[in-house]
């Protein structure tokens, strides 16, 4: 277990059972996080975990991370198991819909300022955290979300 940055910090980070979010997850643990896993496929979160535990702390947790309820039950685990939570990271995409698209639509009809990445394995929107400081702004985003995922 490293003594690394991430010391003493607790994590829940969705849709890490591959791509950028099992590398985020991977390099938490690294650093001394614990972290809480999950992807919408049980067994990707499963065995996400197991490579990640072979480095640091990680336990999976296979779930819809768009069900508020599931999202209340990932809280409550990662406080159960590790104490506490104090980072979240919310990783997930919207099959069938390319990063420039995504993009395109979270401006025209969110007002969502992002930037697509479709390259090098990585392909998503980064969506700057800074902009989602009142609950009223993140709640603009989970809707647009929420909207896109159900259409």
């Amino acid at each position: 277990m490293s003594s690394g940055s991430f010391a003493k910090q607790v994590a829940i980070i969705t849709g890490a059972g591959q791509g950028i979010g099992f590398e985020i997850a991977r390099q938490l643990a690294i650093q001394g996080a614990s972290v809480l896993l999950n992807d919408v496929d049980e067994t990707k979160a499963k065995l996400a975990a197991e490579k990640i535990g072979k480095e640091g702390t990680c336990h999976p947790m296979g779930g819809d991370a768009s069900d508020i309820q599931f999202i209340k039950n990932m809280v409550n685990e990662a406080t159960n198991r590790f104490g506490k939570l104090t980072i979240a990271i919310a990783n997930a995409g919207i099959k069938g819909m390319k990063p420039a698209l995504l993009a395109e639509t979270l401006l025209k009809k969110y007002k969502i300022y992002t930037v697509a990445i479709d390259g090098a394995n990585v392909h998503g929107c980064r969506i700057t955290p800074n902009l989602f400081i009142l609950p009223q702004d993140l709640d603009v985003l989970v809707k647009a979300f929420t909207e896109l995922a159900a259409a």
